[in-house]
């Protein structure tokens, strides 16, 4: 394999140390929202602290999301018995638009409520952005 491809010992070490970064951010974001639910309220954070906990909620649901991508993705391909590549890659992208769903029914429970109708709303959303994903990337 690394007569083929002679940076494939440094791609496979840098696509490890990218999980591994990336476990360790969710997890400090987990840790800091979960703080930060337990000290303070809306009212007393302010706009900044709104817009912190919405972050810190994206970075945790794309942590989760990207790795629940990978291993369906890496599951795919090993019920399919042949290695198609590009997991991680793929994963980071779904995990990115699926990551954005917890996050929009947080504002939206926020501003009112979430509802049969809202949630179907959000869920074509998501099949939609993920439709986009796979024709852009596949």
């Amino acid at each position: 394999m690394s007569v083929l491809n002679p940076n494939f010992s440094a791609v496979c070490y840098n696509l490890f140390m990218l999980g591994k970064f990336k476990a360790v951010v969710t997890v400090v974001s987990l840790v800091f929202l979960l703080a930060m639910m337990w000290t303070t309220t809306p009212s007393g954070v302010g706009p900044l602290g709104v817009l912190v906990f919405f972050t810190l909620c994206y970075i945790v649901s794309f942590g989760v999301m990207s790795t629940i991508c990978r291993c369906f993705f890496v599951l795919r391909s090993k019920m399919d018995k042949r290695h198609l590549g590009g997991e991680d890659k793929k994963s980071f992208y779904y995990g990115a638009v699926l990551a954005f769903a917890p996050v929009l029914l947080l504002g939206m429970q926020a501003f009112g409520g979430v509802g049969w109708l809202e949630l179907l709303f959000v869920i074509l959303a998501m099949i939609l952005a993920c439709f986009l994903v796979a024709k852009k990337i596949l």
